[in-house]
């Protein structure tokens, strides 16, 4: 109500209110009414002007107010040293637990530790009983294995003996082998060159050799007109020079059978493919009498043994070149292969070189509109057979240029 009557201005009315409160909360010891009286007094002293009233209320609003400091903190103290005293009790309490627990725990270590003793001790018993019985054993085995590598010495050195004898046999039938073989190579060569040179008969064997291999050229799918070819450089040479006739021969035979070998195969590596090619031209600069370069030089990317193509492939793109190139020309022949791996196509480049007009098989049908190239027909047909279930498509492409003629073929991997 001192209050009230203070902020209406009424300040007689508000001190004795106020008066009245403070003797109130003194007599029934509220400290904070008599703090809250006391400040209400200072504030309605400013109010009315009376400001040295209001220093002497607020002197003793700021002791009342440090007396009840002073009590708050003395209670606090209490309470903090009860709540010690308390939790130093429940310390000391769980402490005594602990050390309780703590014997009862060692005390049942202990017993643990004694009955692990004694396992120990048993088991140490039981260990030696198993080292003493080892050790007989041991002993017997000893014995046991020491007569049992006699046997095996006896058995390696008898193994030896054997194996000694046995080498010395096959050793032996190896070298009359090879000196029957070397008998038999250098007595039918020495037949067959006796008979050769000197005996009309032989030359009759000769022929039916040549009968043979055309055979055999036959079987490997050659082309006719280069076997009637070859056996006619072959007989002419019989006539003129024997011994180049047996050397052409021999080389004559020796592709056939790499042919007739390679054709049994479905795929060859492209260094056979490149091997068989050399031999093959090598025949027909025999047969025209002037040598006929041929250059390849594989990338260091592309490994000829590694890489795979249809045997004999490239023969034919040889043979058109030789025959419709440089068998009609005077200049002198070259053939260059290149060949390139792009991902899981093989790209061969045949280009062929000769001073001269160039007369090839496609130049001829476009003269010819008659004629058919069935070496480049059966090649055709081969890549489509080879390409079935590859990615990549096959190609055959044929270019003119100048003094010759470049082919290109794709061949899938």
């Amino acid at each position: 109500m001192g209050s009230i009557h203070s902020r209406l201005k009424n300040y007689s009315r508000a001190d004795a209110l106020l008066d009245t409160a403070l003797l109130f909360f003194k007599e029934i010891n509220f400290n904070e009414g008599v703090l809250q009286t006391l400040f209400e007094r200072y504030r309605n002293c400013i109010r009315s002007g009376d400001y040295q009233r209001a220093l002497e209320y607020f002197s003793q609003y700021n002791k009342v107010n440090e007396a009840i400091n002073d009590i708050d903190k003395s209670k606090n103290i209490d309470n903090l040293l009860i709540k010690y005293e308390v939790e130093k009790n429940e310390k000391e309490k769980i402490l005594l637990e602990f050390r309780l627990e703590s014997e009862r725990q060692n005390n049942i270590i202990l017993a643990q530790r004694n009955t692990l003793a004694q396992f120990q001790i048993q088991e140490i018993r039981n260990q030696q009983q198993l080292v003493n019985q080892y050790s007989r054993i041991q002993s017997d085995s000893i014995l046991f294995l020491y007569e049992r590598n006699q046997i095996q010495g006896q058995l390696v050195a008898q193994e030896r003996a054997l194996r000694i004898s046995e080498n010395m046999l096959y050793e032996k039938r190896v070298q009359n082998r090879n000196n029957s073989i070397l008998f038999l190579f250098l007595l039918g060569i020495s037949g067959f060159a006796t008979s050769f040179m000197f005996n009309r008969s032989r030359k009759r064997k000769l022929q039916q050799n040549i009968k043979e291999v055309e055979e055999k050229a036959l079987r490997a799918q050659l082309k006719p007109h280069f076997v009637f070819n070859a056996l006619a450089s072959i007989q002419k040479y019989v006539r003129e020079n024997p011994a180049l006739a047996e050397s052409y021969l021999t080389k004559f035979a020796h592709f056939t059978q790499e042919v007739l070998v390679n054709s049994e195969r479905k795929r060859i590596p492209l260094a056979d493919e490149i091997a068989m090619l050399e031999k093959y031209i090598e025949l027909h600069s025999l047969r025209l009498g002037k040598a006929i370069p041929f250059d390849f030089h594989p990338p260091s990317n592309l490994d000829p043994e590694e890489v795979m193509v249809p045997p004999a492939i490239l023969q034919p793109l040889a043979e058109n070149a030789i025959n419709h190139n440089f068998a009609q020309k005077s200049g002198h022949p070259r053939l260059a292969m290149q060949c390139l791996l792009q991902g899981s196509l093989l790209t061969c480049t045949l280009e062929d070189f000769c001073e001269g007009e160039a007369k090839h098989i496609e130049i001829q049908q476009s003269r010819d509109p008659n004629r058919k190239s069935f070496g480049l027909q059966i090649v055709k047909e081969r890549l489509e057979l080879w390409s079935k279930g590859k990615k990549a498509k096959w190609s055959l492409d044929l270019i003119e240029q100048p003094g010759g003629m470049r082919v290109q073929m794709g061949i899938p991997q």
